[in-house]
């Protein structure tokens, strides 16, 4: 893979060429890389965090906030989303899960399944609708914070091996568009050329992303926001549902205001963490086992 980049003299700005340039290493950003990597195509990911086994920041960096996450796969359309707000059929949805559970796979994810025992799937569904709960079972695959931080790099590897350009430590401050592309830039004279610009920052850029849009003139249309709150309680209590699925989804609706209230990424054995995105602060829950 052949890069044009000008290697100045000090002062002398700096600017990569290539035909996709995408923003952010996050699950987005390396799945992106991964599919245009052995295309030929000349691939450039600017990521403002570090690389696997160097990053230290929970939310930046290659792998995305995911690679401090406990790692888990819901291999389900019913959890995470509505398959119809994509455009796609169940069976084109159930064949890009298989090869997203696949490329885990090969990357060195356990191959273990959580949530395959079907007599115990409806025992468990049956005492829920006992106590007026809806569970929702679905096949799922528990990584584990220590080893997603493997799969990420060996993934990351590949793509370097593919040729695959990794700016890291580099922000993108603005995306203006030039002749038939786009120019990133970077700060202190240093830029990137593209023809075609995938942005994918995460969450953590997400009032970047704003601005970028409003500023190409592209109108974004924003999801729903949960609100949602973190509760530590002894593993015991959760035990012998994690026995028949590791991280189960329960929903009810309230009795005085009739919301609906759900379960939402259980850690079992894990911890509260407290996520700074600078302007605010969240939490989520790992697990390292």
């Amino acid at each position: 893979m052949v890069f044009s980049a000008f290697s100045p003299k000090k002062g002398v700005p700096v600017r990569w060429e290539c035909d996709v340039a995408i923003v952010g290493a996050g699950p987005a950003g390396l799945f992106a890389a991964r599919e245009l990597g052995p295309s030929g195509l000349r691939v450039v990911v600017v990521e403002k965090g570090q690389a696997p086994r160097e990053r230290k920041s929970l939310t930046c960096g290659v792998g995305g906030a995911g690679a401090f996450s406990d790692g888990k796969l819901n291999l389900t359309p019913r959890i995470g989303g509505e398959p119809e707000e994509l455009g796609l059929g169940p069976a084109e949805v159930e064949a890009l899960i298989r090869y997203v559970d696949e490329t885990f796979t090969r990357y060195g994810a356990p191959a273990e399944y959580s949530g395959e025992d079907e007599d115990a799937l409806a025992h468990l569904r049956k005492v829920a609708a006992e106590a007026g709960v809806e569970f929702i079972a679905g096949r799922q695959r528990h990584i584990g914070t220590t080893k997603i931080r493997e799969v990420i790099d060996n993934l990351y590897q590949d793509l370097l091996r593919q040729g695959v350009l990794f700016l890291l430590g580099k922000r993108v401050h603005t995306i203006r568009k030039e002749g038939n592309g786009f120019v990133l830039d970077l700060g202190g004279g240093e830029e990137v050329q593209a023809r075609q610009v995938i942005a994918a920052p995460g969450r953590v850029g997400a009032y970047w992303l704003r601005e970028v849009t409003r500023a190409l003139g592209v109108g974004p249309d924003f999801g729903p926001l949960d609100v949602g709150v973190r509760v530590e309680f002894p593993a015991e209590i959760y035990a012998p549902i994690e026995r028949i699925m590791y991280d189960a989804k329960f929903r009810v609706r309230t009795p005085t205001y009739d919301d609906m209230v759900r379960t939402f990424c259980t850690n079992p054995r894990g911890f509260v963490v407290a996520e700074d995105h600078g302007e605010f602060v969240l939490v989520n829950g790992h697990a390292e086992n």
